[in-house]
């Protein structure tokens, strides 16, 4: 899985104060949740753009929306 570590230790960072985060591997690389919903990911697919059309797809399965 390959992926910038510095982002990661970023965002680590950014919700240090959040009892609520968890991090799970999904998607090639990392996905950073809060209280069980995604708020981002550091995606190490070099073709990202397969990544988003497939994470729209599944917002519009579930009646979200997402931006990129």
């Amino acid at each position: 899985m390959a992926f910038d570590r510095g982002l990661e230790e970023r965002l680590y960072e950014h919700f240090s104060d959040r009892p609520d985060l968890t991090v799970r591997k999904m998607f090639g690389g990392l996905c950073f949740m809060l209280s069980g919903h995604m708020c981002c990911a550091i995606i190490g697919d070099p073709d990202h753009q397969t990544m988003i059309s497939a994470l729209q797809m599944l917002a519009k399965k579930i009646g979200s929306r997402v931006r990129f």
